[in-house]
């Protein structure tokens, strides 16, 4: 697992989070609950727009090691491109596509 998320977390560019879709899918209704979001926040707190984190496929990406290609997303804040990478680095991710996976 551990060599797994060290060949995602290589692919990606600066500023940028990728986990697997797999892990992805597991995750994304947890990771938008209030009780996530941190101290004091409860089920009835209100929390904007760009507070929800979201996920965007990157498309298949082969790493190596692994012998079949890996769906992979990118995980941001809604409302925020590419983190604010740097512009010489491109903002993005690698194998294309625009699927969002979001709550």
């Amino acid at each position: 697992v551990m060599n797994r998320a060290a060949r995602i977390a290589s692919a990606a560019k600066t500023g940028q989070v990728w986990t697997s879709e797999g892990c992805w899918q597991a995750a994304m209704y947890e990771v938008n609950a209030p009780a996530s979001l941190g101290p004091g926040t409860t089920p009835d707190t209100h929390i904007a727009p760009a507070d929800h984190v979201i996920g965007i496929s990157v498309g298949t990406h082969k790493l190596k090691g692994i012998a079949e290609e890996q769906a992979l997303v990118e995980v941001r804040l809604l409302g925020v491109d590419a983190l604010a990478a740097p512009a010489s680095l491109g903002a993005g991710g690698g194998g294309g596509g625009d699927e969002s996976f979001t709550v």
